[in-house]
């Protein structure tokens, strides 16, 4: 009897002291996990939450190539809707014809200035861009005053709209669900070119024929220094501000030229270069330096492969040097080249099918100019800008690549 206790009370032991183990050994294991959450807590970066940007920054932020100038254009003023300052719009003939056209006059009207609210009044105005600009962006602020809508957006010509389809338009509650505009914190963007022209059918089933693809094209069709792009918004929704930001190229027509000198010490080497005796800085490869009504001659290139030779080697200016021939033609303008087809195909009419127009980087080092097998007969030349389509006088069509 006395054994039979005793293992019962030892069974108790054993037991009593696994489940205390256990315990430990689970507190344990917890304390550890615990320890490892938090710290990964810790070094965890905390989320950056970007604040949706204004239509200002919206337009701020639109990028041109280098050798394009930015342009921003403002009607009304981002204020968030506030009543002091109303932007008044001026009545145009355009309001009368719209006015008539929307066949619900007093009932519905064209006389909405910025900022203000009111049902059943359309905001239009006229916005003048210049047509010779490359693209843009338009920018809109405005915000619904009921809960649901079948309001629009209009942007194009649209003193012609009943008989020519060239302007875009669509629902404004649509433009969540769309790929043409960006909505960021209440503030609607979107390209020029990306506002297409839809077919549309008149009251008698007819196809409304349209001159143009895209709001852009339509602009660029303007022959006069500015396009009129009319802007209808409504009926429903009061506009903070509309903005545009164009992209344009430059003013003045200019290709890239590169100076012309014998290297030193090798009167048969051709040294082309951007640096004048002065040590002033001559090129400009993204919107050209010399003006396409100027005559120069032609730089034209001849690939031979020829290791530079001692006296470049010397110099260390190994760098530069283009592995190859370069001639000059009898000085021609710019502006005779239409495309860089028709300046290649001059160099190989004048000097041999191997013959091209030397490009702006013939050497591998990536430096503008170039050394180059010739006489330097002449002391400024046109080269062929291959990358930049402002740089020279012609079209640019494709990149030439230059030998390795």
């Amino acid at each position: 009897m006395e054994n039979a206790t005793g293992n019962k009370v030892g069974s108790s032991l054993s037991l009593a002291v696994l489940l205390l183990g256990a315990i430990l050994i689970g507190a344990t294991l917890g304390a550890i996990a615990l320890n490892s959450f938090l710290y990964s807590e810790a070094e965890r970066e905390p989320e950056i939450i970007t604040p949706p940007r204004t239509g200002m920054q919206i337009l701020q932020d639109y990028r041109c190539m280098k050798a394009e100038s930015k342009q921003i254009i403002l009607r009304g003023v981002e204020d968030n809707y506030a009543a002091a300052g109303d932007e008044d719009i001026f009545f145009s003939d355009l309001h009368e014809f719209m006015q008539n056209r929307n066949g619900k006059k007093g009932a519905v009207t064209v006389d909405r200035s910025y900022d203000e609210g009111g049902m059943d009044r359309f905001l239009l105005d006229q916005i003048e861009i210049p047509s010779r600009l490359v693209n843009g962006i338009f920018v809109i602020k405005a915000r619904s005053l009921t809960e649901t809508t079948n309001d629009s957006i209009n942007i194009g010509d649209l003193l012609t709209r009943g008989e020519k389809r060239n302007f875009y338009g669509t629902g404004i509650s649509s433009i969540p669900q769309s790929e043409t505009w960006q909505l960021e914190g209440g503030v609607y963007s979107a390209k020029f070119s990306d506002l297409i022209f839809k077919d549309l059918l008149n009251e008698s089933g007819e196809n409304i024929p349209r001159n143009h693809d895209n709001l852009l094209e339509f602009i660029q069709s303007d022959e006069s220094e500015n396009a009129s792009v009319g802007v209808y918004i409504g009926d429903d929704h009061a506009v903070d501000f509309i903005g545009a930001a164009m992209c344009l190229p430059p003013a003045n027509a200019k290709g890239m030229s590169l100076l012309v000198s014998p290297f030193p010490g090798k009167e048969d080497i051709a040294k082309l270069s951007c640096v004048t005796g002065e040590q002033e800085d001559h090129c400009d490869p993204y919107k050209g330096d010399t003006l396409c009504s100027m005559s120069l001659p032609l730089a034209c290139f001849d690939y031979t492969g020829e290791t530079a030779p001692d006296h470049v080697v010397q110099t260390q200016r190994e760098n530069i040097w283009s592995k190859g021939d370069v001639k000059f033609t009898p000085a021609v303008r710019g502006a005779d080249f239409d495309t860089q087809e028709d300046v290649h195909a001059y160099c190989a009419a004048t000097f041999g099918a191997n013959y091209r127009a030397a490009t702006h980087q013939e050497n591998l080092s990536g430096q503008l100019g170039f050394l180059a097998r010739g006489t330097a007969e002449v002391t400024q030349a046109w080269v062929h800008a291959k990358t930049e389509p402002y740089g020279n006088c012609w079209d640019l069509i494709t990149e030439y690549e230059t030998h390795d």
